[in-house]
């Protein structure tokens, strides 16, 4: 946490948007959480200006689908691959302490907690109007980042989809996303959308 407090208000906002979708969203995409080849980690991604990683262990499974219970390790800004070794070093180091000596990986913080001293209650006003901004900006960002994988302009996008360019462009800010405007665009960009049930 100490890292993220460091940080301007724009990464903060987006790191707490993460874990709001991360602690809803079984399967989140690559693009915010990427399993870290060869070792036991997984990296959240923040892009806000700069490219932020924090590595997360999961603690309760390997698999961080089926974790119920996870950990912020390290955070760094990412400018290189030697960021991560460090990164990587750091956090091992963390867990075979804490392995060795049961020693408590720095202040035990419970998210849903931490989310509702600083955006509200569940159910608030506050917290619900949080919620929303925070799901629009993970959709925004896989419509964006589809959109480049695919070396599309946003105004390509808008003509294959019937729209004008700021409408694409407030999509990928986080603004204006409803299901209808997702769904036509994930659509045109050949992403699926799958709904399951939880029970």
């Amino acid at each position: 946490m100490e890292f993220i407090d460091n940080q301007n208000e724009r990464v903060g906002l987006k790191f707490f948007q993460l874990i709001e979708v991360m602690t809803e969203i079984k399967v989140v995409n690559a693009n915010f959480l990427k399993k870290l080849q060869s070792t036991p980690f997984y990296e959240l991604r923040i892009k806000a200006g700069n490219e932020y990683r924090i590595i997360i262990f999961a603690i309760d499974h390997m698999n961080f689908a089926e974790c119920t219970k996870a950990v912020c390790l390290y955070g760094f800004q990412k400018k290189g691959t030697k960021d991560y070794k460090k990164a990587i070093q750091h956090s091992e180091k963390i867990v075979e302490d804490y392995l060795k000596k049961k020693v408590i990986m720095g202040k035990s913080i419970n998210a849903k907690e931490l989310i509702s001293k600083r955006y509200g209650k569940e159910g608030s006003k506050e917290r619900e109007e949080f919620r929303e901004d925070a799901f629009s900006y993970y959709f925004g960002e896989i419509i964006r980042n589809r959109r480049k994988e695919l070396h599309m302009s946003q105004e390509n996008l808008a003509e294959k989809v019937g729209k004008k360019r700021p409408y694409i462009s407030r999509i990928e800010n986080g603004e204006d996303i409803r299901l209808s405007n997702f769904a036509l665009l994930a659509n045109a960009l050949g992403l699926s959308i799958e709904l399951t049930s939880q029970y």
